[in-house]
Protein backbone atom coordinates (compact mmCIF):
# COMPACT_ATOMS: atom_id res chain seq x y z
CA UNK A 1 0.00 0.00 0.00
CA UNK A 2 1.24 3.49 -0.81
CA UNK A 3 1.55 6.08 1.81
CA UNK A 4 -0.19 9.49 1.21
CA UNK A 5 0.90 11.34 4.02
CA UNK A 6 2.37 11.03 7.59
CA UNK A 7 1.61 13.31 10.25
CA UNK A 8 3.43 13.63 13.32
CA UNK A 9 0.79 14.00 16.65
CA UNK A 10 3.43 13.71 19.27
CA UNK A 11 6.86 13.83 20.02
CA UNK A 12 8.13 13.85 24.09
CA UNK A 13 11.49 13.03 25.37
CA UNK A 14 11.20 9.39 24.39
CA UNK A 15 8.07 8.81 21.90
CA UNK A 16 7.20 9.87 18.59
CA UNK A 17 4.04 9.21 17.64
CA UNK A 18 2.65 8.97 13.84
CA UNK A 19 -0.11 9.07 11.91
CA UNK A 20 0.75 7.31 8.23
CA UNK A 21 -2.44 7.57 5.58
CA UNK A 22 -3.28 5.44 2.86
CA UNK A 23 -6.14 5.20 -0.02
CA UNK A 24 -8.71 3.80 2.20
CA UNK A 25 -7.57 3.97 5.91
CA UNK A 26 -5.21 5.40 8.49
CA UNK A 27 -2.41 3.77 10.54
CA UNK A 28 -0.71 4.86 13.94
CA UNK A 29 2.97 4.34 14.26
CA UNK A 30 4.50 4.63 17.94
CA UNK A 31 7.97 4.71 17.89
CA UNK A 32 10.36 4.36 21.16
CA UNK A 33 14.44 4.09 21.36
CA UNK A 34 15.17 0.39 21.36
CA UNK A 35 15.78 0.48 24.61
CA UNK A 36 12.85 1.34 26.12
CA UNK A 37 11.03 -1.50 23.87
CA UNK A 38 9.73 -3.28 26.86
CA UNK A 39 7.17 -0.53 27.52
CA UNK A 40 6.11 -1.40 23.71
CA UNK A 41 5.76 -5.08 24.00
CA UNK A 42 4.17 -4.05 27.56
CA UNK A 43 1.41 -1.86 25.72
CA UNK A 44 0.82 -4.39 23.06
CA UNK A 45 0.53 -6.94 25.28
CA UNK A 46 -1.97 -5.01 27.15
CA UNK A 47 -4.10 -4.23 24.28
CA UNK A 48 -3.92 -8.05 23.22
CA UNK A 49 -5.57 -8.88 26.73
CA UNK A 50 -8.08 -6.70 26.11
CA UNK A 51 -9.29 -7.68 23.01
CA UNK A 52 -9.76 -11.02 24.61
CA UNK A 53 -12.15 -9.57 26.84
CA UNK A 54 -14.36 -8.23 24.19
CA UNK A 55 -15.99 -5.36 25.89
CA UNK A 56 -14.41 -2.37 24.22
CA UNK A 57 -13.24 -1.84 21.45
CA UNK A 58 -9.36 -1.09 20.44
CA UNK A 59 -6.98 -0.11 17.27
CA UNK A 60 -6.12 -3.62 16.25
CA UNK A 61 -2.17 -4.44 16.26
CA UNK A 62 -1.02 -4.39 12.35
CA UNK A 63 2.81 -5.00 12.75
CA UNK A 64 5.32 -4.34 16.21
CA UNK A 65 9.26 -4.91 16.20
CA UNK A 66 12.53 -2.79 15.22
CA UNK A 67 12.55 -0.17 12.80
CA UNK A 68 16.00 1.57 12.01
CA UNK A 69 17.17 2.78 15.78
CA UNK A 70 13.63 2.45 17.39
CA UNK A 71 10.95 -0.27 18.18
CA UNK A 72 7.55 0.35 16.65
CA UNK A 73 3.92 -0.39 17.53
CA UNK A 74 1.69 -0.18 14.20
CA UNK A 75 -1.90 -0.19 15.30
CA UNK A 76 -5.33 0.88 13.24
CA UNK A 77 -5.63 4.70 13.84
CA UNK A 78 -8.44 5.76 15.63
CA UNK A 79 -9.10 9.42 15.46
CA UNK A 80 -10.01 11.25 18.55
CA UNK A 81 -13.08 12.71 19.06
CA UNK A 82 -15.71 14.39 21.66
CA UNK A 83 -18.09 11.89 22.92
CA UNK A 84 -21.44 12.69 23.18
CA UNK A 85 -23.93 11.75 26.21
CA UNK A 86 -24.03 8.68 24.96
CA UNK A 87 -21.15 7.45 23.99
CA UNK A 88 -19.56 8.59 27.12
CA UNK A 89 -21.99 6.14 29.32
CA UNK A 90 -21.60 3.57 26.83
CA UNK A 91 -18.10 3.96 27.78
CA UNK A 92 -17.91 3.95 30.73
CA UNK A 93 -20.05 1.00 31.32
CA UNK A 94 -17.49 -1.03 28.98
CA UNK A 95 -14.89 0.40 31.29
CA UNK A 96 -16.54 -1.04 34.16
CA UNK A 97 -17.46 -4.45 32.54
CA UNK A 98 -13.30 -4.65 31.79
CA UNK A 99 -12.56 -4.32 35.11
CA UNK A 100 -15.35 -6.39 36.61
CA UNK A 101 -13.69 -9.08 34.57
CA UNK A 102 -13.20 -12.13 37.00
CA UNK A 103 -10.20 -14.06 38.05
CA UNK A 104 -8.52 -16.46 40.30
CA UNK A 105 -6.73 -13.16 41.48
CA UNK A 106 -6.43 -9.28 41.48
CA UNK A 107 -3.51 -8.40 38.64
CA UNK A 108 -2.42 -9.46 35.44
CA UNK A 109 0.90 -11.57 34.52
CA UNK A 110 2.85 -9.14 33.35
CA UNK A 111 3.11 -5.25 34.90
CA UNK A 112 2.41 -2.63 32.35
CA UNK A 113 2.59 1.07 31.90
CA UNK A 114 0.74 4.44 32.14
CA UNK A 115 2.55 6.47 29.75
CA UNK A 116 6.68 5.94 30.79
CA UNK A 117 5.27 5.35 34.56
CA UNK A 118 5.06 1.86 35.28
CA UNK A 119 1.98 0.10 36.63
CA UNK A 120 2.75 -2.76 38.58
CA UNK A 121 0.30 -5.43 38.45
CA UNK A 122 1.61 -8.22 40.60
CA UNK A 123 -1.27 -10.64 41.44
CA UNK A 124 -2.82 -10.39 44.92
CA UNK A 125 -5.99 -12.05 46.49
CA UNK A 126 -7.01 -8.77 47.77
CA UNK A 127 -8.74 -5.70 45.87
CA UNK A 128 -7.67 -2.98 48.27
CA UNK A 129 -4.31 -4.69 49.14
CA UNK A 130 -4.04 -4.99 44.98
CA UNK A 131 -4.90 -1.42 44.62
CA UNK A 132 -2.98 0.27 47.62
CA UNK A 133 0.51 -2.05 46.98
CA UNK A 134 0.26 -1.80 42.93
CA UNK A 135 -1.28 1.63 42.45
CA UNK A 136 -1.01 3.95 45.39
CA UNK A 137 1.82 2.91 47.30
CA UNK A 138 3.72 2.61 43.63
CA UNK A 139 2.62 6.07 42.07
CA UNK A 140 3.72 7.79 45.50
CA UNK A 141 6.87 5.88 45.82
CA UNK A 142 7.71 7.09 42.20
CA UNK A 143 6.29 11.01 43.35
CA UNK A 144 9.00 10.76 46.26
CA UNK A 145 11.65 9.51 43.85
CA UNK A 146 11.13 12.65 41.57
CA UNK A 147 11.00 15.01 44.67
CA UNK A 148 7.44 16.02 43.77
CA UNK A 149 6.19 14.73 47.50
CA UNK A 150 8.50 14.21 50.22
CA UNK A 151 8.12 11.73 52.67
CA UNK A 152 7.03 14.00 55.73
CA UNK A 153 3.67 14.99 53.36
CA UNK A 154 2.22 11.74 53.39
CA UNK A 155 -0.35 10.01 56.13
CA UNK A 156 1.64 6.88 57.53
CA UNK A 157 1.20 3.41 55.31
CA UNK A 158 -0.78 2.19 57.35
CA UNK A 159 -3.62 5.41 57.34
CA UNK A 160 -3.54 4.65 53.44
CA UNK A 161 -4.16 1.33 52.67
CA UNK A 162 -7.26 1.52 55.59
CA UNK A 163 -8.20 4.35 53.58
CA UNK A 164 -7.95 2.36 50.43
CA UNK A 165 -9.99 -0.40 52.41
CA UNK A 166 -12.76 2.20 53.25
CA UNK A 167 -13.10 3.54 49.46
CA UNK A 168 -12.92 -0.19 47.89
CA UNK A 169 -15.00 -2.08 50.58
Amino acid sequence: KQIHSIDKLHESVDTIIYRLTCSRRSFLAKLLPLDKKSRLIAESNGLKHIQKQGVIAIPNILAEGPLKEYSCLCTDFIPNKKGDKNEMKRFASQLAALHSTEGDHFGLPSSNYIGPLAQINSPLDHWATFYFENRVQAQLQIAIQKNLLYPGELPKETDIQRYCEDLLS
